[in-house]
């Protein structure tokens, strides 16, 4: 009687927890589903909805892709961008910057003049735009090559003190003064040379500004050849980009002594530590 009892009883509890580890089982399946979709949900409002599929997994579609024009190398500041110095490369329609240049045509006139000329110091690998480029053209003016707070002053220097001659606009340089010390006992006062700036813009030599033509070049270089032998033609104008306090030391130093200045390396324009 006693076996038979338990044996009922036996059947009875298996009967009743079957179907909960089958819930169970039913469980666990309904929770993976549920994480996946919630995976799903998050991956799906992550992705910016200016993204297209196709872009976000590396095959851009061509039909979309713009042409922009990028610098192949280090650009300084006011420096005339030639063909030579770009190239193109195709970016989606969403990321394409306001204002970009699109050919590389888009540079010169049509007499092979150059337009632009870079307003800021423009990294390699940079698209091209007009907000980093201002109008070099043959008919700007001096004038707007100047940032509110800087001016364009000018000194003159031989040809032995301005580096050979070989100064040209958009070069950096460094000025120096030479002056007399003050007099001593001895017959010719002793001259004494100090750094004045060590990184200054060159904008113009004589009357070849920033960003002209290749015609006004050649017209200036007949000009020179011209002038040839003459005190003139031993002497440069240098004109540099300064701001008003270096202008006036610039103007005092012209005044007081001699102006030479040397030529630095191209796109070094760290400042020198003045020497105490």
């Amino acid at each position: 009687m006693r076996y038979q009892t338990c044996r009922d009883l036996w059947t009875r509890t298996t009967a009743v927890l079957r179907p909960t580890a089958e819930l169970a089982g039913r469980t666990h399946r309904l929770r993976l589903i549920l994480f996946a979709a919630l995976g799903a949900a998050v991956i799906f409002l992550w992705i910016p909805t200016s993204w297209s599929w196709p872009t976000f997994f590396g095959a851009a579609d061509a039909a979309t892709s713009v042409p922009v024009l990028v610098t192949t190398r280090y650009v300084p500041a006011f420096r005339v961008i030639r063909a030579d110095a770009v190239e193109i490369r195709h970016f989606p329609s969403s990321f394409v910057p306001p204002g970009a240049l699109n050919n590389a045509s888009e540079l010169e006139s049509d007499a092979g003049q150059s337009l632009y000329a870079s307003v800021v110091a423009i990294p390699a690998g940079q698209p091209l735009t007009r907000a980093v480029l201002i109008d070099a053209g043959q008919k700007q003016r001096l004038a707007s090559l100047l940032r509110p707070g800087r001016v364009a002053v000018s000194f003159s220097a031989e040809k032995s003190r301005a580096a050979g001659g070989w100064v040209q606009p958009g070069d950096i340089i460094a000025v120096f003064e030479t002056h007399s010390a003050p007099m001593t006992s001895q017959a010719e006062p002793p001259k004494k040379t100090n750094l004045l700036f060590s990184a200054l813009q060159v904008l113009a030599v004589d009357n070849v500004r920033l960003g002209q033509s290749a015609v006004e070049e050649k017209d200036q270089e007949k000009n020179v050849l011209v002038n040839e032998g003459t005190e003139e033609a031993a002497t440069r104008i240098i004109t540099v980009l300064a701001t008003p306090a270096e202008a006036g030391a610039l103007m005092e130093a012209r005044e007081k002594g001699t102006i030479s200045i040397a030529l630095r390396a191209l796109g070094d324009d760290m400042p020198w530590a003045l020497p105490k």
